[in-house]
């Protein structure tokens, strides 16, 4: 199935329980040498979640739209303000997308959705870090290539 457009979104997430099963395990090795790497990969490879809207910490923002009639490139390069609306720790950052595969023909595995067989992503980051209501959160992503199903991000 080929959609004719899908629009990617992200927040950023409290998800404490979710990053201490994907990351914390690794951080709290007593072989440190190998950690750098092993952190790297942790920290640039998304996992499968089923985060609702309770873990959203701020508005989803639109980081893409994806024209599958005329796109020319696999790669989506992306910069993204987010605010909180409350104090917490970010953990990562959540990404969905809403797809429309023909003219009227529309499905999303957003956080205010039920599951799909398509999960959301969960990016953990390095490490938490908390935030305060009007604090700006900025997420660079470059490159998304979507051949390899690669997010590379950094988190300011």
């Amino acid at each position: 199935m080929i959609p004719c457009c899908d629009t990617l979104w992200l927040s950023i997430v409290e998800a404490p329980d979710l990053y201490l099963r994907h990351v914390a395990p690794w951080a709290d090795s007593q072989r440190k040498e190998g950690y750098e790497v092993i952190g790297r990969y942790l920290v640039n490879t998304w996992r499968r979640c089923e985060l609702d809207v309770d873990h959203l910490l701020a508005p989803p923002q639109c980081w893409a739209t994806l024209d599958w009639t005329s796109i020319e490139g696999s790669d989506v390069d992306a910069t993204v303000m987010l605010t909180p609306v409350r104090a917490a720790t970010v953990h990562g950052l959540l990404v969905w997308f809403d797809t429309e595969l023909a003219e009227g023909v529309r499905l999303s595995n957003a956080p205010e959705q039920p599951p799909l067989i398509y999960g959301r992503a969960f990016l953990p980051l390095q490490s938490p870090v908390p935030v305060r209501p009007g604090d700006r959160v900025t997420v660079e992503l470059s490159p998304y290539d979507l051949t390899r199903g690669r997010i590379t991000y950094r988190f300011k």
